[in-house]
This record gives structure tokens, sequence and C-alpha cells, in this order.
């Protein structure tokens, strides 16, 4: 009876048969690369939902890796349960350079063939007098395994120390990157419920505009888009080209300055770096002048009314 071959991940959570060297340590580099790249968001992510999110990520990738130890302990023979020494301070260093150093079984053992695969999936022999006959009468040649060589051991040390800093690196780009990726997102949730804010305090003016603010001002509307709040003004009854505009923003820059960037009313805004503008036309739709406070705007005044 021949079974499938199990996929990438069926092999990873899979516990029998054999894997080598070799394939243990890239296994438990992937799992650490992996984890690595994934930490930062890992940690994001426990503290806005919650440990349990984070606990089932760091027990597959355990479970896994655990898979991965048994089936490099069947490599040479060795019962799984001897990877319970994982868990064991002191033990598990040892056990641990077992797995990455010890050479694997020539030939087939017990959990299976030198191929990783297991005794279970195997393709089941056909039995028939001859060629029993044949097999008994066969000679026993004795083949004398070769000494190991002395560069595929440096070739196993070399791939473990690269192993240890490929995963120290990709640790440490992996949490900043992940971490970067959940401030970014964090500064897109922040600016989506601003302009929330912005849209809702909007509409709520508007529902009062057109309304005057004194006997020559009136305000006609307030805009909240774009991230930025502007009023809207009209000086009733003036034209641009009969004001001293420059007399009248020496004259208006200063209180709006100090109403936006100091008083509490509009503290939020300049916190937030929420731009507000007022806007003024004369009777017939002209602009007037404009002026605009920012954050660092607001440290500008400031600083200026300071000295």
């Amino acid at each position: 009876m021949t079974h499938s071959k199990p996929g990438l991940l069926g092999q990873l959570f899979e516990h029998r048969g054999r894997i080598g060297r070799m394939q243990y340590l890239l296994t438990a580099l992937g799992l650490s690369c992996f984890y690595g790249a994934s930490y930062g968001l890992l940690e994001a992510m426990a503290e806005k939902d919650g440990k349990a999110i984070e606990a089932v990520f760091l027990i597959a990738i355990s479970i896994a890796w655990t898979f991965a130890a048994i089936k490099r302990a069947h490599d040479f023979d060795a019962s799984g349960w001897w990877t319970v020494l994982l868990w064991v301070p002191l033990a598990n260093f040892v056990w641990g350079l077992a797995l990455i150093f010890r050479k694997g079984t020539d030939g087939p053992n017990w959990f299976g063939d030198e191929k990783g695969q297991s005794e279970s999936s195997k393709t089941e022999p056909t039995w028939s007098a001859s060629n029993v006959e044949t097999r008994l009468t066969q000679p026993i040649t004795l083949v004398p395994v070769p000494r190991k060589k002395f560069w595929s051991v440096v070739g196993v040390i070399g791939a473990a120390a690269a192993a240890l800093l490929f995963k120290v690196f990709a640790f440490g780009v992996g949490s900043a990157a992940g971490s970067a990726a959940v401030h970014a997102y964090d500064h897109s949730q922040r600016e989506e419920k601003i302009q929330t804010s912005l849209v809702e305090l909007m509409n709520q003016m508007n529902k009062n505009t057109p309304v005057m603010v004194d006997k020559v001002t009136r305000l006609d509307n307030v805009n909240g888009m774009g991230r930025q709040l502007t009023y809207s003004y009209t000086l009733v009854g003036y034209k641009a080209s009969d004001l001293d505009i420059n007399a009248l923003r020496k004259v208006m820059l200063p209180r709006a300055s100090n109403f936006v960037c100091k008083g509490d009313t509009m503290k939020v805004f300049v916190e937030n770096d929420i731009p507000v503008t007022y806007l003024y036309r004369d009777e017939y739709g002209v602009e007037i002048m404009r002026l605009r406070f920012g954050k660092s705007d607001c440290a500008q005044f400031t600083t200026a009314s300071t000295n």
C-alpha cells in the first residue's frame, strides 16, 4: 500500500519518519526566521487583543519544531521520547547538540529509510516463492562504511553557525519590520478617527450656518475634509478693493493666533497637527485674506510673542 507524500505544512506537523541534520537545521532556521519576522506584529497584537493570539502562534511553532526534533532523533534510531529533554534545562543543550551533529543511521532503521520515508509509508514488497529463494541464496556482501570526512563535519558546524547568525539577523530585522507595520497600522487608524471627528464637527456646525458672528462678519460654512478645518467668513457690506488688507491682517492675525494657538477651545487641533484656516471674502465672494494656523505656525507665534 502506497501513501501519498504530505505537503509542506503536513511535513511540519508530521512526527513519523526521519530527517537528516541539514534538513533539521533548515527547518529550525525557517521556523526561527518566521517567528522573528512576525515578532513585532505578535507583540503589538498581544497588547491589543490579549495574549491568546500570540500563545496559539507560539504553540504551533513549538509543535512543528518538536516534530522536527523527533524525526531527527529517528534518523539515528533513537526514540522520539528523547525529545522531552529539549524542555529540561541543561539537558536540552546536550540533546540539542546531538540533534545537530550526530550522524544518522546508514540505511534503513526502525523508523524508516535514509530518505526520511517512514515504515508505514513504504510500498509493501510483493513476495513469491521464487524471489524468496533468490534472496536466501544470494551471498551476503559486507560493504565497509566509509569514515566521515573532516570537511563534512566542518560543513555541519558552519551550517549551524550560519543558521544561528541568520536567526539573530532575521529576529532583529523581523522585529523592526513587524513593529513598523504595527505603527503604520496604528497611525492609519488614528488618522481615520481624526477625519471622522472632523466630519462630525463640520456637519454639526453647518446645521446653524450661515450665521452672523458680529455686525459685519457672517460665518458661511465650516469644512472639515482633508484633515483640516476651514472657517469661511463673509464681510457683509464690504468690497475687497475698498479695504486696507494689510492693516486688517495686522489686526486679525494676533487675535486669531491667540485664540487658536493658546486657547483651550482649539487646543486639541493644534496638538494633533490639524491646520485651522480662517478664510475671509467680501460681499461679492472675492477672497480678502486667509489666515492659517498649523502646529509649526503656532510654535513660531509662541516664540515670537515670548521674545
